[in-house]
């Protein structure tokens, strides 16, 4: 990494596309991301890793814009916001900038993917790293935080990838990278070692092996997965498990 500048990670995403996970990733990697505010809750164990300034202000600006997360507001009616509240996002910026002048930091919010175009002027070195997961999987996934209509999920996700395709499309100078949620899922090393390469820094071995532990393997999943379905069965009347074992066996 160049040694006389930082470098401003943003990661943009829709929710639950794995943008946690991926400031998981950051975090253990040494990229400061902030103080986590929400911290861990059950839909997120682990942690949210959303740097409580940032989230803070994404809320504000989505706000006065009329509309919030689930019910984004136009991109005109953001970019209208530009200057009300041009002063607190540079403040914002300088700070983090000033306590990370030769290293990398950024933030996490879902809602940046809205509000990211309103950050650009301020930001020294920005690389943005872009989380993508299969529409159904986040559809099932906002159902299960938020009992959201498949439609309605949709919709929104079809909302959020569009403003981050808009956004790409008129920065093009700015570096860029998409991380496939299931492909990192299953081979988190290579892609760790993808995420460092792209921000031309090396962090240490154990820096590498913690982040590793953090993303689930996917022999871990299906342990789970079948952790799952034998408490599953184990919970139903004798009558009901002949019926379940034929369904997991796929009978």
């Amino acid at each position: 990494m160049d040694d006389h500048s930082s470098k401003s990670v943003i990661i943009l995403g829709m929710h639950r596309s794995g943008t946690s996970m991926i400031g998981g990733v950051l975090t253990y990697l040494g990229v400061d991301l902030g103080e986590d505010s929400p911290g861990k809750q059950p839909s997120n164990p682990l942690g949210h890793f959303e740097d409580r300034e940032f989230l803070e202000l994404n809320r504000k600006l989505i706000k006065a814009a009329g509309g919030t997360w689930d019910n984004p507001p136009d991109a005109y009616q953001i970019d209208n916001s530009k200057e009300k509240f041009a002063d607190e996002i540079a403040a914002l910026v300088s700070i983090k900038a000033n306590q990370h002048p030769y290293t990398l930091w950024g933030w996490k919010d879902p809602r940046t993917s809205l509000t990211v175009g309103l950050y650009i002027p301020y930001l020294n070195n920005p690389y943005i790293l872009i989380c993508q997961r299969e529409p159904d999987q986040i559809a099932e996934s906002l159902w299960k935080r938020n009992q959201f209509e498949r439609k309605t999920s949709l919709d929104l996700i079809e909302n959020y990838q569009r403003r981050i395709n808009d956004f790409l499309k008129a920065n093009p100078r700015i570096p860029s990278m998409e991380l496939p949620y299931e492909e990192v899922v299953q081979q988190p090393r290579q892609w760790i070692c993808k995420i460092a390469d792209f921000l031309d820094f090396t962090p240490s071995r154990d820096q590498i092996e913690k982040a590793v532990s953090f993303v689930l393997p996917k022999e871990e999943i299906h342990k789970k997965k079948n952790i799952f379905q034998i408490k599953s069965i184990l919970s139903l009347p004798l009558r009901g498990i002949g019926k379940i074992l034929k369904l997991v066996k796929g009978e």
